[in-house]
């Protein structure tokens, strides 16, 4: 995990359950002080998991702990005589999720969603972006160097991570100062971010991921309660999410130096 990347949902669980080393533990805790965003999301991840013991107790009993084995081999060997232990894991949670999915209990529409090779074909990243950039506020971009000093080697640094040429001028959006450009993972894939601030809605995020799919012209959806206008180029998916209308969204997106 490096300066530029924010953990995934996965890593802040762990964190949770105490099963990262004492270093990464360490960053997350540094992260969650210098990052309101994470902290917040660590919050929402400990209250949403409230009740799931009781309600995947009996997953855990009825799980095929030998496929799900050759399956998960990152996780830890299960004894299978050993009973569920009264100090759950959410990891365990996942896996007796996974023995349904195996089943076919959950249907194929939620195993889909757990292949990450489809993660950008389908529009999930852009949900994940979206859960994340739900929480920020104007406070959140407070106090951030905008000098160009600090902001070139930023895109420098995300361009060549995605593959892409960024300079000011390219990713220049009317009506909005960009105030931070970093590189968040999910998991195996980089997602770019772009945030600003909009001198009218607040915080606006101009996001992209690698993606070879067909060119394919702007969309609009909500997410999060967020507005979101997505295209693709045939090298990158990209996205512009934040309160502002659509109609300015559209507005911004014809105005990005990109082509």
């Amino acid at each position: 995990m490096t300066r530029l990347e924010l953990p995934s949902d996965m890593t802040l669980v762990a964190f949770l359950d105490g099963e990262l080393n004492a270093s990464d533990a360490a960053r997350i805790e540094v992260l969650c002080e210098r990052e309101p965003a994470i902290a917040q999301r660590l919050a929402f991840l400990r209250q949403g998991c409230v009740g799931m013991p009781e309600g995947f107790a009996p997953l855990l009993d009825a799980a095929p702990l030998a496929h799900l084995q050759a399956m998960l081999g990152d996780l830890p060997p299960v004894v299978a005589a050993k009973p569920v232990s009264s100090q759950w894991s959410r990891r365990r949670l996942l896996a007796g999720a996974a023995a349904c999915l195996v089943a076919g209990v959950l249907g194929d529409r939620v195993w889909r969603g757990w292949q990450s090779s489809n993660w950008v074909a389908n529009g999930s990243w852009r949900g994940s972006v979206a859960q994340y950039m739900a929480l920020y506020t104007e406070q959140t971009l407070e106090g951030l160097d905008t000098s160009a000093a600090t902001q070139a080697p930023q895109l420098a640094r995300v361009g060549e991570q995605l593959g892409i040429t960024l300079t000011p001028t390219r990713i220049s959006l009317p009506g909005a100062d960009l105030r931070r450009a970093q590189v968040l993972r999910y998991d195996a894939d980089l997602i770019a971010q772009l945030v600003y601030l909009d001198q009218q809605y607040g915080p606006l995020a101009l996001c992209f991921v690698r993606s070879a799919a067909a060119v394919q012209a702007p969309a609009e959806e909500v997410r999060n309660g967020l507005n979101v206008l997505y295209w693709n180029d045939g090298q990158h998916a990209w996205m512009l999410a934040g309160r502002n209308p659509v109609s300015d969204l559209r507005g911004k997106q014809a105005r990005l130096a990109l082509g």
